[in-house]
């Protein structure tokens, strides 16, 4: 299908006047009628709009259509009044899940001569015990983690008491694992490179990546050397 230039201009209710990018021809079908119309492409940004010259060639009658539109959803849509109400209506949007990027794996390059190093556990706080092995038995259900009976690597975990009331589990890999890995030297961007990456753009979001990390599997070997020491073990 190839963009045709035109040199048609619309103007908006508000007045403002924008030139579309072409325009192609589609082939268009409503209740027997078929015929071909003329489909103008306009920069992001505008709501598609079905023109005057569509409704009477495809005979639309528009107070059927009033007449026709389903209230349910009309009263649906207008219900959102917040985020709570978008999660409600969307909750496959909100899941909180653990899945991996596909076909992506990262594989930990030790350096020449590098031995295995194993740190002990760190003491866990009686008050917070139980909440930690409840995250360790949802991480291992999840296929994130697996017990490991003989290990000569081992990285102390380090609890991290949430506002929430749940914790953070993390891991030091300062003292030990860290100098054992090359370095990859990625060149991060400094903020006034990402500021001005962003001098065109129009919409903006915030996210927060549940579990980001989580996203990203290790090759077998390099699960190996992310060894963690619990007071469960290893």
């Amino acid at each position: 299908m190839q963009l045709e230039p035109t040199g048609i201009a619309f103007r908006s209710y508000t007045e403002n006047v924008f030139l579309p990018l072409g325009k192609v021809r589609v082939k268009v079908e409503h209740k027997g009628h078929l015929l071909f119309q003329d489909l103008y492409i306009v920069p992001d940004g505008f709501d598609p709009l079905l023109g005057r010259v569509w409704v009477r060639n495809l005979k639309i009658n528009l107070n059927e259509i009033d007449q026709n539109t389903d209230n349910d959803i009309q009263n649906e849509i207008f219900s959102i009044q917040n985020i709570t109400d978008i999660e409600k209506h969307f909750p496959e949007v909100f899941e909180q899940k653990d899945d991996c990027v596909p076909n992506f794996t990262i594989k930990l390059k030790l350096r020449d001569g590098a031995k295995p190093s194993y740190t002990p556990k760190r003491n866990v706080p009686y008050a917070l015990r139980a909440k930690v092995d409840k995250e360790l038995d949802s991480l291992e259900a999840a296929g994130i983690i697996s017990k490991s009976i003989a290990n000569d690597w081992g990285s102390p975990l380090v609890v991290i008491p949430k506002a929430d009331g749940t914790v953070r589990l993390c891991v030091d890999y300062k003292d030990g694992v860290n100098d054992l890995l090359m370095n990859v030297n990625y060149p991060i961007k400094k903020i006034d490179e990402v500021l001005n990456s962003l001098r065109d753009s129009k919409y903006f979001c915030k996210l927060d990546l549940f579990k980001a990390f989580l996203h990203l599997q290790t090759d077998e070997e390099s699960s190996i050397i992310q060894t963690i020491s619990t007071h469960r073990g290893t």
